[in-house]
């Protein structure tokens, strides 16, 4: 099943049943008219705002869309798929769409207020004190809870996010997880594989098989989902932050990634048991990630034993579409991945960049190319990633990759 462009009739139709349609006029009354000091966030194509419904005596978060006419035709699919899934969830760790408007002029979306905002700002800003860490080991287990709810507990379907990261983790006054922005999510019937699309999502969240050949599941999810849990763990940007890791991990160092403003204030086995898990939901190897009712499974109980993850970081495991490799290629070759930002032809006389791999050499063979976009404030950005197949030949492990 997929999330299909809708008319603002059709969105009215099929969420009549769930969160209250406002006046336009109400909503502007919620803001004081949109007021500069109302504003608690901003993205690519709209600005959050808090406000106060006297009616329901409930602060809100209200989401005010760009013009609808003069967005682009993706950034009006990411309004409308956020509309009709966020619309349809219920759960205590996922956000809550309280109402709507769909002015034509400025569709508005109302939210509950996640009061102490999103857990990016206070692992990566200096000006907000430390989480502690018994508020880590609690957000750590509300993002998988929602996750979880997600993918295995709604009713006849299951909601893939593609976007998880810390930006879209919001916290309440209590710090609770709220997971937010559905702007990508992708809804399947349980039981069937989700198709392959454009690839969508945020650079150092997105999973590797992913990135190079634009198939995705909840795998996909929990790779993320690890990228954000050592976030947590280690108080560093997600960038790189896997391949860091795991290079401490498998030195037998790996306490020396926790997050020094921590000050050494929290249980060492625990620390390490949660960067493990980290590492395991983020194993380039998506066979090899667990389930996000494993992953609970760790959290909740510590006699639930981790596997013993490679001490080097496995490579990626792909599978290539099957429209990408011939019959003949697929039986007589083994089919890997290379991929990395090349230069752009406005920037650089070169068209070739050299990547390393830690596998035997493969000659290289282009069988397709994906190409991963991001939402940004100045909308989609746009990098090249290659899929390449080829026969071992020797034990080179680096190629030069060559722009086709």
């Amino acid at each position: 099943m997929w999330v299909q462009r809708k008319t603002k009739k059709d969105l009215d139709l099929e969420i009549e049943r769930w969160p209250q349609k406002f006046p336009y006029i109400k909503l502007v009354t919620a803001t004081n008219n949109f007021m500069a000091d109302q504003k608690v966030g901003e993205g690519g194509f709209g600005v959050v705002y808090k406000g106060f419904l006297t009616d329901l005596s409930m602060e809100v978060a209200i989401k005010a869309i760009k013009r609808y006419s003069d967005l682009p035709s993706h950034a009006k699919t990411l309004y409308e798929t956020e509309v009709k899934i966020t619309s349809q969830l219920r759960h205590r760790n996922v956000i809550r769409l309280i109402g709507y408007s769909h002015h034509k002029e400025r569709p508005l979306l109302v939210y509950e207020l996640a009061r102490h905002g999103s857990l990016s700002s206070h692992l990566f800003e200096s000006k907000r004190p430390p989480l502690s860490w018994a508020q880590r080991q609690n957000i750590a287990l509300g993002l998988a809870r929602g996750l979880r709810y997600l993918h295995e507990e709604c009713a006849a379907w299951y909601v893939v996010h593609r976007d998880v990261k810390s930006a879209n983790v919001l916290l309440d006054e209590n710090y609770e997880v709220k997971i937010a922005d559905f702007g990508l999510a992708m809804v399947g019937d349980h039981g069937r594989d989700l198709q392959e699309t454009d690839v969508w999502g945020s650079a150092g969240y997105v999973a590797p098989e992913y990135q190079s050949t634009g198939r995705f599941g909840k795998w996909s999810d929990v790779y993320s989902f690890g990228v954000v849990v050592l976030e947590i763990a280690c108080g560093r940007k997600a960038m790189d932050l896997v391949r860091w890791v795991w290079g401490l991990y498998g030195a037998g160092r790996i306490l020396e990634a926790a997050d020094a403003r921590l000050a050494g204030e929290f249980d060492t086995r625990v620390m390490e048991r949660l960067m493990v898990l980290g590492l395991w939901c983020a194993n380039p190897d998506h066979t090899e990630r667990p389930s996000m009712r494993q992953v609970i499974g760790v959290l909740e109980f510590f006699e639930v034993a981790l596997p013993k993850l490679a001490l080097e970081m496995p490579s990626p495991r792909f599978v290539v579409p099957r429209s990408s490799v011939t019959a003949e290629e697929a039986t007589s070759h083994q089919i890997l991945s290379l991929t990395g930002a090349l230069p752009e032809e406005s920037s650089s006389q070169s068209n070739s960049k050299t990547l390393s791999f830690d596998s035997k050499g493969y000659t290289q063979k282009v069988v397709s190319s994906t190409m991963i976009k991001s939402m940004g404030g100045e909308g989609a950005r746009s990098t090249k990633t290659y899929v390449y197949s080829g026969e071992i030949k020797s034990n080179t492990k680096t190629f030069n990759v060559t722009k086709s």
